[in-house]
């Protein structure tokens, strides 16, 4: 999936605006999901489903993401969160 830079806001989450204070509250994940993405160094941080998904998002919008303004790569950035989020 690439994103437009122009309409990054459609993969926010409904009702979660762009400004920092209005994020959701995350909670402690003791048993992550095939869609978490998960810290860590080596195989099992790298076969997990969701870093996997992860790393196929950046994969698709590196393009795009290098030809951007700073502005616009921002916007890149937070509507991949979005799309994680969303999963």
């Amino acid at each position: 999936m690439t994103v437009d830079p122009t309409t990054a806001d459609i993969l926010q989450p409904e009702g979660v605006e762009d400004d920092d204070q209005n994020q959701e509250k995350l909670t402690d994940i003791t048993h992550p999901k095939k869609s978490d993405v998960i810290c860590g160094r080596g195989g099992a941080a790298l076969r997990h489903p969701g870093n996997q998904n992860y790393r196929q998002l950046i994969q698709c919008n590196k393009g795009l993401y290098i030809t951007c303004h700073k502005a616009e790569k921002l916007k890149i950035s937070k509507s991949i969160v979005g799309a994680i989020r969303q999963e």
